[in-house]
């Protein structure tokens, strides 16, 4: 398992292959500026090859359109599903920009149990070899 922090993430690449982001509560806000240094430590950790991804926004899924416009091309070459873990009850409503995703661009699902997560990213990892 290897981690490293960023200026508003920490990005971890578990052993079984399967990429965390989890949002800092400290962190700067994500704005298209930030998204060259995620889009670099995600190339250092997992390199050339497709991972799936458990995405952890803590309470702030949103980003601007500048931000998707930047990461979404990136994340199409880096990602062969992704997992949203989400508590619509402390988090507040998710854009329906997850739906957006998984209909144009990769398996996305939405969890609100981290191991459910994860046991369903885990099917992904066979594809992404």
């Amino acid at each position: 398992m290897e981690s490293i922090e960023t200026s508003c993430t920490c990005i971890t690449l578990s052993d079984d292959g399967i990429v965390k982001m989890e949002r800092l509560p400290d962190g700067v806000e994500i704005t298209a500026a930030v998204v060259p240094e995620q889009v670099a430590v995600l190339r250092r950790l997992i390199g050339e090859r497709r991972c799936p991804l458990l995405a952890d926004p803590v309470g702030k899924p949103t980003a601007d359109s500048a931000v998707w416009a930047q990461f979404l091309p990136e994340m199409l070459k880096m990602f062969s599903a992704c997992g949203i873990l989400h508590d619509e009850e402390h988090d507040g409503p998710l854009p329906p920009f997850a739906r957006v995703l998984d209909t144009m661009l990769c398996p996305t699902k939405l969890f609100t149990d981290e191991a459910e997560a994860i046991e369903w990213l885990s099917s992904f990892l066979r594809s992404a070899e």
